[in-house]
């Protein structure tokens, strides 16, 4: 009868073992198998999403910004004597609520005038320290530019300010046009994706280096901080 037990206690550790040996395996099978799943059709799809949402938040803001900057109306008038300033508030105007954009400006480089839906705003001056954006930029070689700066003449609030060029038929800067976001703006949206999509969201330059990112939750300064994608940018 001992021996009887003894080969019934084998067996049962035997069936035991091999039951929980299975277990495991489908565990780390069904892991798998759902890794790849998420990384092949469900992060895809996710980032997809994310990216159509930043393009209509973010880059349907430049397009506008470009557009103004080609609109023949400006170039014209920028050419002439800036005598009616009322087209322009109104322009302005019109831009900044048919788009619901923070702000809409122009700057004349031949005047030196920074012009908003509100009217004449500003005079460019290297004293001013709300003009050193537009001195830096007139230097620039790129065409266009987004800058995160301040404007007093706009409150304390930090801006998003898609800015462009604007030339002449000789391909010479005459001014400068553009569109204003409040930070706010961009930062409800990175909230927004991070509760949906439980991502973490970043706007980050071609060398890895975090330009925008949501404020008050961990801060991330680049992607090389992360160590999966740090060779990635080597």
């Amino acid at each position: 009868m001992r021996f009887n037990y003894r080969i019934v206690f084998i067996i049962t550790t035997l069936v035991f073992t091999l039951s929980a040996t299975l277990t495991i395996i489908n565990y780390l099978t069904s892991m798998e198998t759902t890794r790849e799943q998420l990384k092949s059709s469900a992060l895809p799809l996710t980032i997809d999403n994310i990216y159509t949402e930043i393009q209509k938040n973010i880059i349907e803001p430049n397009l506008i910004a470009s557009m103004m900057a080609h609109d023949t109306f400006l170039i014209d008038w920028l050419s002439d004597e800036e005598d009616d300033v009322q087209q322009i508030v109104r322009y302005l105007e019109t831009i900044q609520n048919k788009y619901q954009m923070f702000t809409a400006f122009l700057v004349s480089d031949k005047s030196g005038n920074y012009y908003s839906a509100k009217g004449m705003l500003d005079k460019i001056d290297e004293k001013n320290p709300n003009s050193q954006w537009y001195l830096d930029f007139q230097k620039a070689s790129e065409l266009n530019e987004i800058n995160i700066d301040y404007n007093t003449n706009m409150g304390s609030e930090l801006i998003m300010f898609i800015n462009h060029k604007i030339l002449n038929n000789n391909y010479h800067m005459i001014g400068a046009t553009g569109v204003g976001l409040k930070t706010s703006y961009i930062n409800d949206m990175l909230k927004d994706f991070r509760q949906r999509y439980q991502f973490s969201v970043y706007f980050v330059d071609a060398n890895g280096k975090v330009v925008i990112a949501e404020q008050n939750v961990k801060k991330l300064k680049n992607l090389s901080d992360i160590p999966e994608l740090a060779n990635q940018l080597s």
